[in-house]
Parts: C-alpha cells; sequence; structure tokens
C-alpha cells in the first residue's frame, strides 16, 4: 500500500486498529505529526512510525466537534 502524506486537517483510518484520527499538525523541522483521535487523546509520530502504519484517507466523522 502506497504511503499517505500527512495533511494537517485531513482525516486517517488506521487499518491495523480501526482507529479514525485528524492530523493537527506536520511540524517538517521535525519530522513529527500530531494527530488527535475522537475522544480529544493527541498522540506525535515520527516518519518512520507514519511509514510503517497502514492507513486510509476517510472523510470526517459526523459527530467529531
Amino acid at each position: 500500500m502506497k504511503m499517505l502524506s500527512p495533511i494537517v486537517g485531513a482525516w486517517y483510518k488506521d487499518l491495523q486498529t480501526q482507529i479514525v484520527f485528524e492530523v493537527i499538525d506536520w511540524d517538517l523541522a521535525n519530522l513529527t505529526i500530531e494527530t488527535q483521535y475522537l475522544d480529544g487523546e493527541v498522540a506525535e509520530y515520527d516518519l518512520d512510525a507514519w511509514r510503517e502504519m497502514l492507513l486510509q484517507q476517510v472523510e470526517a466523522p459526523e459527530d467529531w466537534r
């Protein structure tokens, strides 16, 4: 599967865990991607971890706000 580039404001689904999240920051200086899950939890991935994830870009969930 082709790696998806992180796009701030875009939503992705991790196909291994079935969890949906939004990219809220893409720090090019440190090569880190910050994400936020529906429950408000924030996580950070380095670019290597992002590349290993099986992701699908999805529409924003209806109840995300």
